[in-house]
């Protein structure tokens, strides 16, 4: 796409062009940055539960309002 837009010969529109791309690419970086960041969260939070599940059975699971418990709840129900 880069080299698309130095082939473009009007500055004007070449600049706006450079400026559009630009921004696209930073909103992409923080797309990335935050699924990276709710990942990290996911997976921290899955350890936590199953630190406090081995620690203190399956009350704690439930009685923590974790966002599993209703799929987990519905599951078991089937």
């Amino acid at each position: 796409m880069r080299k698309e837009i130095n082939l473009v010969h009007n500055s004007t529109l070449r600049s706006k062009c450079q400026n559009l791309v630009q921004k696209t690419d930073d909103k992409i970086r923080q797309g990335f940055s935050a699924v990276k960041q709710t990942k990290d969260n996911l997976i921290k939070s899955a350890e936590n539960a199953m630190k406090a599940f081995r620690e203190k059975g399956k009350d704690t699971l439930i009685g923590r309002g974790t966002a599993l418990t209703p799929v987990w709840n519905g599951a078991l129900a089937l």
